[in-house]
């Protein structure tokens, strides 16, 4: 069973006297409204927390760019449902993450380069869906954070939709 879960880090350096936790998670939207004025809503860090049975694969030593990151992630994972294989790196870092099929059942996820980080042998199903309903997750976090303005409105809400539709090409739903 796979966990999903981002984060988004709060600027703790330029705001040391906040009272904000050092991540957030993009669910808890209370708080992202409230750390609102302190973030840079182009560029913003976090990370994506993946799990399968409590095994870590990606965890916070892969923070970067999160909207950056999840947009490449997806796209690598678009790559290997089309090709059998995917392949991105981190917004601002150099590290791989690729997708590698092994068999019709399996994907050979590689995190680092030659698996620096770690090679895990996943269920396909299970991680396409897991990753892409995380970033539709994602997302609607964002947009139920931040798409209270007109930029908010335009930019969150259509990145929204738009991994809504990939989804929808995927699962339907």
């Amino acid at each position: 069973m796979f966990h999903v879960q981002t984060y988004i880090y709060f600027p703790i350096v330029r705001h040391k006297f906040t009272s904000f936790p050092t991540r957030i998670p993009v669910d808890d939207t209370v708080t992202l409204r409230r750390a609102k004025p302190y973030l840079d809503l182009d560029r913003f860090e976090g990370y994506i927390e993946l799990t399968y049975y409590g095994q870590p694969i990606l965890t916070h030593k892969l923070g970067d760019f999160i909207i950056d990151y999840w947009c490449y992630l997806v796209e690598a994972l678009e790559d290997y449902i089309k090709k059998g294989s995917g392949r991105m790196y981190l917004p601002d870092q150099p590290i791989p993450i690729e997708f590698e099929e092994k068999g019709l059942n399996w994907v050979l996820m590689i995190v680092g380069e030659a698996g620096e980080y770690g090679k895990w042998l996943l269920p396909r199903e299970e991680l396409i869906k897991a990753l892409i309903k995380g970033a539709v997750r994602f997302f609607k976090g964002l947009y139920d954070a931040f798409g209270n303005d007109n930029v908010g409105q335009n930019y969150f809400k259509g990145l929204y939709k738009e991994f809504l539709e990939i989804n929808k090409r995927y699962f339907g739903n």
